[in-house]
C-alpha cells in the first residue's frame, strides 16, 4: 500500500508520542481534508468522539456509543479490509465497552478464529487472537486498517510468536 507522506509522518507521531490526543486530533482534522473513503471518516469520527476532557484511562461514554452506534455496527468502520477478507460472523459483540470480539474466517481452513478488537482514542489500539497462525494471516489487512494496531496472542509459546515481530509494520496508512 502506497503511503501519503504527511498520513506517515502523523501517525509516526502518534505513535512516538502516544498519550498526546493533539496530535489524534490533527490527524483526525488531516482525515477530514484529505482522508480516502468510509474508514477515513470513521476513524476521524472516532478521534473526536475519543479524545478530549477526559480522565485519562476512561474512555468517555461518547466514544462507547460511538463503537456501536445505531446499529452497532460503527467498528465494523474502522477494520473494513479485515471484515471484506475474513468476514466477521454472527457472533460479533462488545465486551467491556472498549473491545469488541468476533470470528474471522481463514481461507482454506474451514475455521473460524476468534479476534477481539480492543478500541482506545480513535483507533484500534490492539487485536487479540488465541492463535499465532490467524493472527499471521489476518496481519497485512489489520495494519492496512489500523496501523498502530498492536498484536496480542494469547496462550502461545514466543517461538511461534517470533516471526511475527519482523513483519510489524511502522506507521503506514
Amino acid at each position: 500500500m502506497t503511503t501519503h507522506p504527511e498520513r506517515a509522518a502523523l501517525l509516526g507521531a502518534i505513535r512516538a508520542r502516544p498519550d498526546d490526543d493533539t496530535l489524534r486530533l490533527v490527524y483526525a482534522d488531516w482525515l477530514d481534508d484529505r482522508g480516502a473513503g468510509d474508514r477515513d471518516a470513521a476513524t476521524a469520527e472516532f478521534i473526536r468522539a475519543s479524545c478530549g476532557d477526559r480522565p485519562r484511562r476512561a474512555m468517555p461514554r461518547a466514544a462507547y456509543r460511538w463503537l456501536l452506534g445505531a446499529t452497532g455496527a460503527n467498528w465494523r468502520r474502522l477494520v473494513p479490509g479485515v471484515l471484506a477478507r475474513f468476514g466477521a460472523g454472527s457472533g460479533a459483540g462488545c465486551r467491556r465497552g472498549r473491545a469488541v470480539s468476533c470470528a474471522l474466517a481463514l481461507p482454506g481452513s474451514g475455521r473460524r478464529y476468534a479476534v477481539a478488537f480492543e478500541f482506545e482514542r480513535g483507533f484500534v489500539r490492539a487485536a487479540r487472537f488465541c492463535s499465532a497462525h490467524a493472527a499471521s494471516v489476518v496481519l497485512d489487512a489489520l495494519q492496512d486498517d489500523q496501523p498502530l494496531a498492536h498484536l496480542l496472542i494469547a496462550g502461545v509459546r514466543p517461538e511461534r510468536a517470533r516471526p511475527l515481530a519482523s513483519r510489524l509494520a511502522p506507521a503506514r496508512g
